[in-house]
Formats: C-alpha cells, sequence, structure tokens
C-alpha cells in the first residue's frame, strides 16, 4: 500500500511524515500549479526588487536634486548679495566720484572767480599794481596747466589754458614784455588748435575762449617792439584770423567781438608805430565799427563804452599822421565826450581820467593852429586834470608821461601865443613836479627808470621861452642823476651807461650855448667812453 502511495506522490504511512516530506509530496503532486505559483512568487520578489531599487534610486536621485536645489539657491543667494553689494559699492563710488567731481567744479569755479576779478577787476587799476596782477595771472596760468597736466585731452581745461595764456599776453604787453606777449599768443593758439582739432563740435569749450581781451591797463604811452617784429606780427595774424572763424561759427556770443575789437586794436598800433599808418586805419575803423555795435548792444557797460571812446581816440591820432584832420578832430570830440561821460560816472577810476585827457590833448592838437584860445583852454584842463592824476599817483609814469604831454604843449601854445610869462610859468611848474619825483626815491627800478627817461623827454622839448636852456640844463640834470644811481645800481645793465651818456651830452651842448665852455667840455670827455 504504501508503494502505491509513493507512486502516487501520496505520503507513506510506514513512519510518521514530516512536513517538509509532507510538503515535497505536495509539489510533486501539483507539479503545474506549483510551478506557477513558483513562477508568480519569483515574479513578485522581483518586481518588489526592481521596485524597491527604482524607489531607492529615485529617492536618491531626489535626495541629489535636492541638495542640488538647495546648492543652487544659496548660491543664487550668494550671487544676488554679492550683485547687491557691488551695486552699493558701485553706488558708493559714484557718489564719491560726483562729490569729487562737484568738489573739483567748487575748487575750479573758486579759481575762475578769482581769475576773473584779477583779470578784469578795477580795484587794480590803482597805479603801480599792474605787477601784481601779473602775479596773480602767472599763478593762475599756472593751476591751469597742472590742471590740464591731470586731465590731458579735456576740451575744457585747454580753453581755460588757452584763455589764461592770452590774458597774461595782454597784460605782459601793458608792462612792456612784448617778447613774453607774443610767446603767451603762440601758446594759446597752439593749444586752441589742437583743441578744435579733436574736439570740432564743442561749442562749450569754444565759448569758454570768449572775452580773454580785457580794457587796456597800461604802464607807459608806449611799449617797446618785440625783437621779432615779424614773428609778433604772423602770431597777430595768426589770432585774427582764429577769433574771426569763432565769431562767425557763435554769432551771439558777444565776446568774441569784444575780442576781435581787442585784436584789431593791437594790430592797428603795431602797423601805425612800425610807420603803415595806411594800413592800420582799416583796422582802426573796424575797432569803431565794433565798438559801436557792442555799446548799442549793451548801453550801460562801461567795459565796452571805454573801449569804443578809445577805438575813436586811436583812429583819430592815425588819421592825423594820415592828414586827414577834419575826421580826426570829431574822432577826438567824440573820444572827449564818451570819455566825460565815464569820468562824470565813475570818478573813482583814474584810467578813464587818463584816457580823457589823452582825448582832450589831441583836441588841443587839432585846434591850435585855427581856434588857439580854445586849444589853450582844452590844454589847461587836460593839465589840470593830469596834475592831479600825478598827486594822486606820483610813481606811476603813464600818467607822468600823459602829464607832461599836456604841460609841454600848453607851454609851446603859450609861447606861441606871446603869452611868454604864462609859458614859463608852466614850466616852472613841471620842472618843480620833476624835480620832487626825482627826489621821491621810489624803490622800483621802472619807476625810476621811466622818471628819467620822462625829464630826458622833456629836457629835449622845452619851448622857446625865456630861461629855455636854464630849464633844459635843470632838467637833463635830473635824468642824469637817476640814470648814474641806476647805472651804479644795476652795472650789467648798458642801457643805464648809454643813457647817462647821451645826457652829458645834451648838458655839454647847453653849456655850450651858455658860454660855459670848461664845464661843456667836462661833459663831453665824460660821454665819450660810454658811448
Amino acid at each position: 500500500m504504501d508503494i502505491q502511495r509513493y507512486l502516487a506522490d501520496d505520503p507513506v504511512l510506514a513512519c510518521p511524515p514530516s512536513a517538509l516530506y509532507r510538503l515535497r509530496k505536495l509539489a510533486r503532486r501539483y507539479k503545474t500549479l506549483v510551478l506557477a505559483a513558483s513562477v508568480l512568487t519569483a515574479a513578485l520578489i522581483i518586481g518588489s526588487a526592481v521596485s524597491i531599487w527604482q524607489a531607492v534610486r529615485a529617492t536618491r536621485a531626489e535626495r541629489v536634486a535636492l541638495t542640488a536645489t538647495i546648492a543652487e539657491s544659496e548660491a543664487r543667494r550668494a550671487a544676488e548679495a554679492e550683485r547687491n553689494k557691488a551695486e552699493s559699492q558701485r553706488a558708493e563710488a559714484d557718489k564719491n566720484r560726483q562729490q569729487a567731481v562737484a568738489n573739483l567744479e567748487k575748487a575750479r569755479a573758486a579759481v575762475d572767480e578769482s581769475f576773473t576779478l584779477v583779470s578784469e577787476s578795477k580795484l587794480l587799476d590803482i597805479p603801480g599794481l599792474q605787477p601784481l596782477r601779473m602775479e596773480l595771472m602767472e599763478s593762475a596760468l599756472r593751476y591751469y596747466q597742472s590742471f590740464a597736466l591731470e586731465h590731458s585731452g579735456q576740451p575744457r581745461t585747454m580753453a581755460d589754458v588757452a584763455a589764461t595764456y592770452l590774458r597774461t599776453a595782454q597784460i605782459n604787453m601793458a608792462i612792456d614784455r612784448s617778447d613774453e606777449a607774443t610767446t603767451a599768443v603762440k601758446h594759446a593758439l597752439d593749444i586752441i588748435g589742437q583743441m578744435r582739432r579733436e574736439h570740432p563740435e564743442d561749442r562749450e569749450s569754444q565759448i569758454r575762449l570768449a572775452g580773454f581781451f580785457t580794457e587796456r591797463r597800461w604802464l607807459k604811452r608806449s611799449t617797446a617792439f618785440p625783437r621779432d617784429r615779424i614773428s609778433s606780427y604772423m602770431a597777430l595774424m595768426r589770432l585774427q584770423r582764429q577769433w574771426e572763424q569763432l565769431a562767425e561759427q557763435h554769432p551771439t556770443e558777444i565776446g568774441f567781438q569784444s575780442d576781435l575789437l581787442g585784436i584789431y586794436s593791437t594790430i592797428g598800433a603795431t602797423l601805425h608805430w612800425g610807420g603803415r599808418a595806411k594800413e592800420a586805419t582799416d583796422y582802426f575803423r573796424k575797432t569803431v565799427s565794433i565798438g559801436e555795435r557792442l555799446v548799442q548792444i549793451n548801453p550801460a557797460d562801461s567795459k565796452y563804452r571805454s573801449a569804443f571812446a578809445d577805438a575813436n581816440l586811436q583812429l583819430s591820432k592815425n588819421l592825423s599822421a594820415l592828414g586827414f584832420f577834419d575826421e580826426a578832430l570829431a574822432l577826438a570830440q567824440r573820444s572827449t565826450q564818451l570819455h566825460q561821460a565815464l569820468v562824470s560816472e565813475f570818478p573813482e577810476i583814474p584810467e578813464y581820467q587818463a584816457s580823457l585827457v589823452t582825448s582832450m590833448v589831441e583836441i588841443g592838437d587839432r585846434t591850435a593852429k585855427e581856434q588857439p584860445l580854445q586849444a589853450e583852454q582844452v590844454y589847461r584842463d587836460a593839465f589840470k586834470l593830469a596834475d592831479s592824476l600825478v598827486n594822486r599817483y606820483p610813481g606811476y609814469i603813464l600818467y607822468v608821461q600823459i602829464w607832461s604831454v599836456a604841460g609841454l604843449q600848453l607851454a609851446t601854445l603859450e609861447g606861441t601865443m606871446g603869452k611868454h610869462d604864462e609859458s614859463v610859468a608852466t614850466m616852472q611848474r613841471m620842472t618843480h613836479t620833476l624835480q620832487a619825483l626825482q627826489a621821491a626815491s621810489f624803490k622800483e627800478a621802472k619807476t625810476r627808470e621811466g622818471l628819467a627817461f620822462e625829464c630826458f623827454f622833456v629836457a629835449n622839448r622845452v619851448p622857446p621861452v625865456p630861461n629855455q636852456v636854464a630849464f633844459s640844463e635843470q632838467l637833463f640834470q635830473f635824468s642824469l642823476d637817476l640814470l648814474s644811481r641806476l647805472a651804479d645800481e644795476f652795472p650789467d645793465v648798458d642801457n643805464y651807461r648809454e643813457h647817462t651818456a647821451h645826457c652829458h651830452q645834451a648838458l655839454g651842448w647847453r653849456k655850450l650855448l651858455s658860454h660855459q665852455l670848461d664845464e661843456a667840455a667836462e661833459h663831453y670827455r665824460t660821454a665819450i667812453p660810454q658811448f
């Protein structure tokens, strides 16, 4: 029976069946079911394993992604923080830069304001302060030059440097430094040419050049020609062309017109005193035309009124030299009227009074032959006004010069009219004043030099009055004393020795006329080795 059970895959009964034995028998009996169950179980296990593995991978990927997201977020926050920090630093830098620019602009504005005061203020018109004005102008020039080195290529700075050069050139001319004036003009023109080539469209910087020419403030009646006249004249021609172009490009900028008036005036004076009065006429007529237009535009501006008055006077003198006396007289009269109005409105400005004296003397010169009484009164009024200037400003040579011209013209006309006592009185007054000035012992060598030359000038032009020779001798002696002291003080200046020789020669001739032969011979012996 157990054999049949065994063959039927049933448990045998010979011994108690174990659980494993029963299970094995059951599996043999139901192989198909067991196999299907096994396959299903295996599939479930494998599926579960794959699911678990994929779940693990997904979890790990999620963790990696989360980590990356966190890292990216932190990086983004860090980048944002850095960007904010950079923006903050940039904003702070911009603020600091703007503040620095603002501070620089304030500094520039302060210098510009001081520069304007120095170049235009009438407080520095007080005689004797022109050298101080020059020193202040040169200080401003050094500032602009150093600023230009730090900000090279900036058109505004280039314009400021050029304008300063032109203003210093103007003052150099006024204090008889014509060579330095020419050099300054050339520097200015080189800078302006570079600026206009590199920044042709920068109108603002070009306009900053306008108005450099201010009212004339001379130390003497005339200035020496530069050593190289041709080079100086060519520089003036370049300046004229440059300013005519600028005036054409900026027709509403009145400063360029004002500058052209000064430029034409300077060129005209150069031609006039160089013996080319006919060519100078066209330039002087241009100055009158521009001056009239400026006064029409700004009738209250004393600077333009003064320039217009001076332009009339210059043209008057030039036409007189050419023999056009009627027009010259009309111009001198208009100049006098304009200057009288300025003196009336601005009595504290001596420059206007000096110009009035010169205009009045020109009227006297034009009317002396046909209207001697009128001319005498004009000369007398001019001499009186000039005398007050010399008394107020005794060391200012320009005023001494215009005073001496007015006095000599008055004394000469008085003598011509037969008023010898009045003529002698005028010469006595002049001699007394020059003696007082000669004894004043001014510190400035240029002042003493100017006085010496003026005494020599008057001595050579003493009119034919009683005691003419005595007046001349006394005045030549004043000049000799001043020049001798200067020659001892400055032995390297040959000019002083040469002029003392001229004084000895003139005194020798006067002594000869007075029959003082021994003294005449002594003066000649002293003069000969010094020539």
